[in-house]
């Protein structure tokens, strides 16, 4: 049912306009229309249309979050990345996931793979370590190799992980005789190394609440929280001070030069990074160079408000979704409103 209504969609009069004209860096696309999940056809459709690398770009990290998961049921799961920041604002509770997303997504990149990555706008207002140097400071590790077993605990201590007597969650280590227990910032598992001198035996994959192996693995990739990566870190003013961040570099940085982005609303980015800065968050880059940094790209950008008189612009026809307040009469309501619109422009089609 899905495939054909992807398929419908896909060769649909502005879907086929989507992709008839790639952009360029100096003259965008602009988009109207879009609402809800047809943000996910419209990136997946890009996707299998070019076969690059699409950054999709939307002002609040909710939305992100349900973008990934619905171009995740659009295209393969393999090639869908979400690359969001820890919670910013005082009033939300740690998310620990949202560093898992970063380094899945960096490492992705590193490796040029083509996919859609979807990000937010704080996301890209923080600083991330140069391409060489996130590469540098993962841990490349294999069965049956001389690794060094003091060396490998320097290692981990230097990129930020924390000596436990358990792992419990990202970025533990744990020693017990010939036996690292670590837990990466990437992955859904903490990994066992097993030590006989300064050769690695094996390693396996473990559940960190029973302990028992998952499976056995002939390499892993240790991967550091990205915080510990980044030098001269933000300070604790309210402004945002970019000369004191040069080390760092935008996520946007991390993509190749022919990778397309798909921009939402650039007024509610901008909004987002402004009340950011009025929290008092210091940020690594200010809107404008974000802004600078995604113009750099071939574009598509999608507004509310008008359509550009500069360039060729493509309007969707969508409207958000009602909201139905959790009542069924609701749904049922608009269900049938929709029916009956649908039955009369049919019947004007047939007697036209």
């Amino acid at each position: 049912m899905l495939a054909d209504l992807k398929k419908k969609i896909f060769s649909s009069e502005e879907f086929q306009r989507l992709t008839a004209t790639e952009p360029a860096a100096s003259a965008p696309i602009y988009l109207r229309g879009i609402a809800g999940s047809l943000w996910a056809f419209v990136a997946a459709h890009l996707f299998e249309e070019f076969q690059g690398q699409i950054l999709l770009v939307v002002p609040e990290q909710d939305l992100a979050e349900k973008l990934r998961d619905d171009c995740s049921q659009l295209i393969s799961e393999a090639n869908v990345h979400l690359y969001a920041v820890e919670s910013t604002h005082a009033a939300q509770p740690l998310d620990m996931t949202a560093t898992i997303s970063q380094v899945e997504s960096l490492k992705a990149l590193s490796a040029q793979l083509p996919g859609i990555y979807v990000t937010h706008a704080a996301a890209l207002a923080f600083g991330v370590p140069p391409r060489e140097k996130f590469m540098r400071e993962i841990i490349e590790l294999s069965a049956n190799t001389e690794t060094g077993f003091e060396a490998l605990l320097t290692k981990l201590a230097d990129r930020g992980f924390e000596r436990k007597p358990l792992v419990e969650t990202y970025g533990d280590v744990a020693v017990r005789g010939g036996i690292v227990d670590v837990f990466p910032f990437i992955g859904d598992n903490p990994v066992r190394l097993e030590f006989w001198g300064d050769t690695i035996e094996s390693i396996r994959e473990f559940d960190v609440l029973s302990q028992r192996s998952i499976r056995e693995l002939q390499s892993v990739s240790i991967v550091p929280n990205i915080s510990a990566m980044i030098s001269g870190k933000t300070g604790s003013t309210g402004s945002t001070d970019t000369s004191a961040h040069r080390d760092e570099v935008s996520f946007v940085d991390f993509f190749t030069p022919n990778a397309i982005s798909l921009t939402d609303d650039p007024s509610l980015i901008e909004k987002e990074i402004q009340e950011l800065e009025a929290e008092g968050v210091a940020l690594h880059f200010s809107y404008e160079e974000i802004e600078k940094k995604l113009h750099g790209m071939p574009l598509y950008i999608h507004s509310v408000i008008g359509k550009s008189s500069t360039g060729p612009s493509i309007d969707f026809h969508a409207v958000p979704q009602p909201p139905t307040n959790g009542s069924i009469k609701i749904l049922l309501e608009q269900i049938r409103k929709l029916t009956e619109k649908h039955f009369e422009i049919n019947v004007a089609s047939d007697t036209a």
